[in-house]
Order: structure tokens, then sequence, then C-alpha cells
């Protein structure tokens, strides 16, 4: 088991989530978001955090799951990493994350 999918464990069993939840959540296919929970491919950064917004998780813990994964974290002197932060610390949906990213003409999480 991967330290990835570790910490996706232990992130579900403290927001009281099911894998399947989480996934749908994300907006991630669930083919694809499965075989992420189940270690059988490497996530992409985008992808961990959809589903940290998915999963209403902090900065702070968005960048422990992208940590533990070998990515690299959300960089606050980065523009769009720094609204994505802000997003996810204040609780914003990802399709309002995204809609915000947009509008200040940066890419969305895809």
């Amino acid at each position: 088991m991967s330290s990835t999918t570790e910490h996706l464990e232990h992130l579900l069993a403290r927001k009281h989530l099911t894998a399947e939840s989480a996934v749908r959540m994300s907006g991630i296919p669930v083919t694809r978001g499965m075989r992420i929970f189940g270690s059988e491919c490497a996530p992409r950064r985008d992808e961990l955090l959809r589903i940290a917004a998915g999963m209403a998780l902090t900065a702070d813990e968005a960048n422990a799951l992208l940590r533990a994964a070998g990515i690299a974290q959300l960089d606050r002197d980065v523009h769009r990493d720094s609204v994505i932060g802000r997003g996810l610390d204040s609780g914003t949906s990802l399709q309002r994350l995204n809609e915000e990213l947009r509008r200040l003409g940066l890419e969305g999480i895809r």
C-alpha cells in the first residue's frame, strides 16, 4: 500500500467518508478515482486537488496529501496555488473554486 493510499484512508476515516463518496464529490471519473484510492495508479496533482476540494480539506491537509504522493505542494507564491489554498481554507466548493480560477484567467483544477 502506498503512502498516498494510507493518507487517503486516514482522511476518509477522519472525515467519515467512503472512497466512493469522495470520488463522487471530486468529480473524477469513478473508475479512475477508485484506482487512485486503491493504489492502482499514480494520481496527478490536479486529481489530488479535486479530491481535497471534494473532501473539504484545508490547504494544510491538501499539502500533506500532496507530500504523501511525492507531488509539489501548494505554493502561496504561485497565483493559481494561492487562489486554490485560500479556497480550500475557506471551504469553497470545487465548482466555485474553478469558477474563481477561470474568472482570474487561471487554469481550473482538471
